[in-house]
């Protein structure tokens, strides 16, 4: 009996000691916020040997925000027509109409770039490998022999360090004003041992992988995208819970927990009403809702009804300082990205 009692106290310390955490997704603004920027052409890359171009270019096409494409992007046709046009107003000796060309109401933004760097580098290393003889023998209770211990030999390995940098330009087409520009450096490395039968890769092999990446970092910077985040919730009731709240708890947090977040609000909303207001881990769990579902000021005016409940009662409480932190760059960074999608 007294072997079981301390089993269940175990289990209540260990259970009780891990936060329960959901993961929420937020609108991130991109970097650029001049409008022209979603009239796009991507032009072929300098040094391009890997394709670094027409893998962003792909990345450009194919972004979508809610469901909806970001990037109004050229065909090489409308691009050949805006490249003459610009060579000619660029010059000075023609003055093209903006309102009447053909291509620069086509594209209104160039992407342009260099690929600066495709490097490779080794390092080299031991490590101790088992063999197939066997170093000592014993036997099992029916007597038959295994082998206990086999012998070691020590190869020789290496680490192959990839890397790929790439700088890349967004200029305005109509004055040559140049928009954004950032170099972008990607690495990778894989290990080779004497005894692997696999041939590592050479350089330009991974220069394409890694050239995905720096794909990936300039759609991050340069447009919309969300962004996932953990966020710790609160499982302990501060005040004195009758059995019907804390089942209303327990079961919200449940429902965060299987991503069902609107349910989990309406639960949670009971709980609210049931506690009057007045408990703050209601509170914040209510708020980690609002947030999951998009609505940043709700979050943050639960976040510091939560605060003030604690505080009241003599506690900092980090979860929720967190909260309000992040719920205020989200409202900036959500207020951002909606005006950068609805620019034309």
């Amino acid at each position: 009996m007294l072997r079981y009692i301390m089993a269940v106290v175990l289990f209540l310390t260990v259970f009780t000691g891990c936060a329960q955490k959901t993961n929420i997704k937020a609108i991130k603004a991109g970097k650029v916020n001049d409008s022209d920027i979603r009239s796009i052409a991507v032009l072929r890359f300098q040094n391009d040997s890997i394709g670094q171009s027409d893998i962003i270019s792909s990345k450009v096409v194919n972004h979508t925000i809610d469901g909806k494409k970001y990037f109004q992007v050229a065909s090489r046709k409308d691009l050949n027509v805006v490249l003459n046009e610009k060579k000619l107003n660029d010059s000075g000796l023609v003055d093209i109409d903006n309102t009447k060309s053909s291509g620069l109401t086509q594209v209104k933004t160039l992407l342009l770039g260099r690929v600066l760097d495709i490097g490779s580098s080794y390092s080299y290393y031991r490590k101790d490998v088992k063999t197939d003889s066997c170093r000592s023998y014993a036997k099992t209770k029916k007597g038959k022999s295994y082998c206990k211990e086999y012998y070691t030999r020590t190869i020789a390995c290496k680490t192959q360090n990839y890397t790929l940098s790439t700088n890349v330009k967004l200029v305005k087409v109509r004055n040559s004003k140049i928009l954004f520009s950032k170099n972008y450096s990607a690495k990778d490395k894989k290990n080779h041992c004497e005894n692997d039968s696999k041939i590592l890769p050479d350089k330009y092999q991974m220069a394409s992988k890694l050239a995905k990446t720096v794909a990936d970092d300039l759609l991050l910077d340069i447009a919309p995208s969300y962004t996932n985040f953990s966020v710790g919730l609160l499982d302990d009731p501060d005040t004195n819970y009758s059995s019907k709240s804390t089942g209303l708890l327990k079961l919200g947090l449940k429902l965060i927990e299987k991503n069902q977040m609107q349910e989990a609000h309406n639960m949670l909303t009971t709980l609210n009403k049931q506690t009057s207001n007045s408990s703050y881990v209601a509170l914040y769990n209510l708020g980690v809702t609002k947030e999951a579902l998009g609505d940043h000021r709700g979050a943050l005016s639960l976040y510091n009804q939560a605060n003030k409940k604690a505080l009241s009662k003599g506690k900092i409480v980090d979860e929720i300082a967190s909260g309000i932190k992040r719920a205020k760059k989200n409202i900036i960074e959500q207020d951002l990205a909606k005006k950068q999608m609805n620019s034309r």
